[in-house]
């Protein structure tokens, strides 16, 4: 293209033009072929790049020889699903190529010294994300890993240092991890035995993340000890899991007063599931004496009693309350956390979110909001009262409990937010 086709960019000073591009998304298929404009085509190319084949990759990694074109790069995605590697190949390959990707993949991430994201799509890439990291000079940006396996991949015994290499990672401060069915988290117990918290692979209270999610995962058991005890600054924790170990109760009380924001989802719940497996979750009644700065709670696990809710009021600063279908509640646990004048009301409320309700009628595969249902083992007149103390105290009810009381605005299209 010409540059007399862009005047109207060409006019604008550099410190617009790079947001201006950013902001447009600029691909192969779109990008704008000007002399002038060339640096900051680059700039949006390079910034955020996907590689989903291995001849990307190959090509991405002849590209950042250029320390310039390096340098321009934030955030890297990579995987290899496009390749259409078959499943069950998949581990053959893996140990066939091992050393060349190893290789390859280290020596692309050495290069890009200005990268703050980095996440892997697909199984034995997670080690790549942080081996040898820690050494100087080496990704001194990074600031956010995510590692997400896809359908039959496993975590590798190179993986299981996943934790004590990201530890050492200067600038680090959130990991996304997301497993799979029956798979466990990636972590080597054996080099924490008969050690003091100081001597750990990850000594206690050494570690600044800040956020920090697990989500679809079989169990989780003795690592979370370990794991919570080295954070000093956790605001974030997110935790999406079939069960919980007998002694997760304990563990979470390690985590430091700083959290903020905590979400907990267990699958296979005792009270839903007929699954023989399921068992008992670790009950948390304090949580909210433990983390008084907490802002946001959602839960979806049985894993609280009705003392529960007299511990809440501790959490001063708790905006938001969501209690998913897994979580037991009664409308008379609810009424003293609104009701002006109890010691146990949440001073700084502004949302309550409830997912509880009989189902209704089904229409193409989709449960019909407006026909939900009222459990009838919950008062009625106990749901109106809480609409009431809700709209008095100027707090948003949010969730299909609205549509089991008929009172939300689902009439003729799905606008809940989420099912029950």
């Amino acid at each position: 293209m010409a540059d007399g086709r862009f005047p109207y960019l060409l006019s604008l000073p550099p410190e617009l033009l790079t947001p201006i591009f950013l902001e447009a998304k600029i691909t192969i298929r779109n990008l704008v072929i000007c002399r002038d404009l060339l640096p900051y085509t680059l700039i949006s190319l390079y910034e955020t790049v996907d590689l989903c084949r291995k001849s990307q990759i190959l090509a991405f990694h002849q590209a950042v020889q250029n320390p310039d074109l390096a340098r321009l790069v934030k955030s890297i995605g990579v995987s290899r699903n496009k390749d259409s590697v078959p499943v069950y190949i998949r581990s053959a390959l893996r140990r066939h190529q091992s050393s060349q990707w190893r290789d390859v993949l280290i020596d692309i991430l050495r290069r890009l010294v200005s990268l703050e994201g980095f996440y892997t799509f697909s199984e034995g890439l997670a080690a790549y994300a942080f081996s040898d990291f820690y050494q100087p000079g080496v990704a001194e940006h990074l600031s956010s890993v995510g590692v997400h396996l896809t359908d039959g991949d496993q975590f590798t015994e190179d993986e299981k240092s996943l934790f004590v290499s990201a530890s050492r990672l200067p600038a680090l401060e959130e990991i996304i991890l997301e497993g799979g069915p029956c798979r466990q988290l990636p972590f080597d117990l054996a080099p924490f035995a008969n050690t003091s918290p100081s001597t750990r692979p990850l000594p206690a209270h050494s570690w600044r993340l800040i956020s920090l999610t697990l989500n679809n995962f079989d169990t989780l058991g003795e690592e979370c000890r370990y794991i919570f005890e080295s954070f000093t600054a956790l605001r974030e924790l997110a935790i999406r899991v079939r069960q919980l170990s007998p002694a997760f109760a304990k563990h979470l009380a390690l985590l430091p007063k700083t959290l903020e924001f905590l979400e907990l989802d267990v699958f296979d719940s005792p009270r839903l599931s007929s699954h023989p497996a399921a068992q008992a979750s670790p009950k948390l009644n304090t949580i909210g004496a433990l983390f008084p700065n907490l802002q946001r709670l959602y839960l979806n696990a049985d894993v609280y009693t009705p003392p529960f809710f007299g511990h809440l009021h501790y959490a001063q600063e708790l905006e938001v309350l969501r209690l998913g279908h897994n979580s037991p509640f009664t409308i008379g646990d609810l009424i003293p956390l609104l009701q002006p004048g109890l010691s146990t009301k949440l001073p700084s409320l502004k949302t309550l979110d409830l997912h509880v309700c009989g189902l209704g009628k089904m229409k193409g595969g989709r449960i019909v909001p407006w026909s939900m249902k009222w459990p009838e083992e919950y008062s009625k007149k106990g749901g109106k009262k809480l609409v009431g103390l809700c709209a008095e105290q100027n707090i948003e009810l949010k969730g299909a409990v609205k549509c089991a009381l008929g009172i939300c605005s689902c009439q003729g299209g799905y606008h809940y937010e989420t099912p029950c």
